[in-house]
């Protein structure tokens, strides 16, 4: 994933697996918008669930850019909840 890259765009976050092979997610933002990264380490699962979200700043829009990805061999019951 380290291989791509976009014009005019800037990585906001990724998430890549550690311990199995391939997967992962990206945002990138538009290098003339300002954002914050939220911290989802505390959520993710390896295998499961990945998942990468941003803030954007525009003043006056309240706006959050979130990439979720359930791999197709992963457990689909963490998208159900209780």
């Amino acid at each position: 994933m380290d291989m791509i890259s976009l014009e005019y765009y800037k990585l906001g976050k990724n998430f890549c697996r550690q311990q199995y092979k391939n997967g992962g997610v990206r945002i990138f933002v538009h290098e003339s918008i300002v954002f914050d990264v939220i911290s989802t380490h505390h959520i993710y699962k390896e295998k499961d669930l990945k998942i990468c979200v941003v803030k954007i700043n525009i003043p006056k829009i309240k706006r959050v850019s979130i990439t979720i990805y359930g791999s197709p061999t992963g457990n689909c019951a963490v998208f159900h909840g209780p």
